[in-house]
């Protein structure tokens, strides 16, 4: 549970739901402390960690098979886009009778040639595990459950859903925070996303590489951090822009530093 997509959309919904009727509990891959796991047990909620599907396959089944089996579930919702057919297969095993297929996405996050195989075979599969399928938007529905899914009405659009009046524009936030950062007299772009492969963090780099051709005092802020951030690095010394690139890591005011940007 860090700061990524997937995680705050969850936290987004967690933290407005009436938990008086559904409590949410989740499953995490790997074991690391998560930034949201003091919040979630504020709740009423517990976490699983389970080992990383690709270090230790077999024990991330085992762990899964334990907590269907446990008798305390009546709905499995999983996040994993294809790769969710592994866990509803085993929720389906377990007699768990509502199975949710939730896809974030509009292709596999993998140029792994051998992966994208594997993620292919379980998008081919996972309508046979779900029992609902839920989507954020109707090109990542057509993606994972096809066209024919989407038109008979068979797919759920859930939005990603924030809460509005955290991002409504401040000016004195934003001349606080320029002047925070130094960029008072500055053009600033700036990037949230996890750096991922998905993310495309290399091109952004090269079109801002032309943009500070014509706009020599611009600097562009990354928000986020994940496991291509030394690739990233790399490119923005290799690109000449160490001194017009910040990386501020991970942060829990993104609402925030919204108001900065141009």
């Amino acid at each position: 549970m860090d700061r990524g997509g997937i995680s705050a959309f969850m936290m987004n919904y967690y933290r407005h739901i009436d938990r008086r009727k559904v409590q949410i509990d989740f499953v995490v891959h790997g074991f690391e402390k998560g930034v949201f796991d003091d919040e979630i047990h504020e709740l009423g909620g517990e976490i699983y960690n389970v080992p990383v599907k690709s270090k230790d396959y077999f024990g991330n089944i085992r762990e899964l098979r334990k907590i269907f089996k446990s008798g305390k579930y009546k709905i499995v919702h999983s996040h994993m886009d294809a790769m969710g057919a592994v866990v509803l297969r085993e929720a389906k095993k377990s007699g768990i009778p509502i199975r949710i297929a939730h896809v974030h996405n509009t292709n596999h996050l993998t140029n792994n040639f051998l992966k994208y195989i594997l993620n292919e075979v379980a998008r081919k599969t996972i309508k046979n595990y779900a029992t609902h399928l839920f989507a954020c938007s109707e090109s990542a529905g057509i993606w994972l459950y096809g066209k024919n899914a989407v038109k008979e009405g068979k797919v759920k659009i859930i939005k990603n859903a924030i809460e509005v009046e955290k991002y409504i524009f401040d000016l004195n936030k934003r001349n606080s925070l320029r002047k925070k950062f130094n960029l008072e007299n500055n053009f600033v772009v700036g990037h949230i996303g996890r750096f991922d492969y998905q993310k495309n963090h290399i091109f952004l780099l090269h079109v801002f590489s032309q943009l500070v051709n014509k706009i020599p005092n611009a600097k562009l802020i990354l928000v986020g951090d994940g496991p291509l951030r030394e690739k990233i690095e790399r490119e923005i010394e290799e690109l000449g822009l160490k001194n017009s690139v910040i990386l501020l890591g991970q942060r829990d005011d993104v609402n925030e530093l919204l108001n900065m940007f141009d």
